[in-house]
């Protein structure tokens, strides 16, 4: 649903994903923290007029604590590369949690290598109208944002909400 509420929006479609990790000693037992991030992130972005939109689920492991997986949607006519987003949600991470503005704590991941330390890309421009391409990387976003959906370090016994999306207007029948 929300690649089809960005596509009813906008030709061109960014999709890209980001990691986030909560420090220690920071509150886990809801989910406000990560929403105050988001709700703040989400403001920039669209004051920066990107139109964003996202999904996002947490998980909970032993080496990693309590973190978030976000895939974001973007307007593809206005971005076309991950780094901006990736370092304005450091810099909000920051603010957030007491960092220095400009400090890489490891918290935001930008989800460019894979567990074994090699590089792949983050980020694909959909364009609704480029059959072959439009596959392809609907194809590739597809995968990327999979990952989000993988059972492990999902924990239902706790009752806790673990996924997310920006509020999702109704579309409208096209028939």
């Amino acid at each position: 649903q929300v690649y089809d509420q960005m596509f009813s929006r906008h030709r061109r479609v960014y999709a890209m994903r980001f990691d986030m990790r909560l420090p220690v000693g920071i509150d886990t037992s809801d989910n406000s923290a990560f929403r105050s991030f988001m709700a703040y992130f989400m403001q920039v972005e669209r004051r920066w007029g990107d139109d964003p939109e996202y999904c996002a689920v947490r998980e909970e492991s032993e080496n990693k604590g309590v973190h978030y997986h976000i895939l974001l949607l973007l307007d593809g006519d206005r971005t076309r590369k991950s780094y901006d987003h990736i370092d304005l949600a450091n810099r909000i991470f920051n603010k957030k949690f007491g960092y220095p503005s400009r400090k890489c704590t490891g918290m935001i991941n930008d989800c460019t290598k894979d567990e074994y330390g090699r590089k792949h890309p983050n980020g694909y421009l959909i364009d609704r109208d480029d059959y072959y391409s439009r596959e392809s990387n609907e194809n590739a976003s597809f995968r990327q944002a999979s990952y989000l959906a993988k059972a492990s370090q999902k924990n239902p016994e706790k009752r806790m909400r673990e996924l997310f999306s920006s509020r999702l207007k109704q579309l409208n029948d096209q028939a």
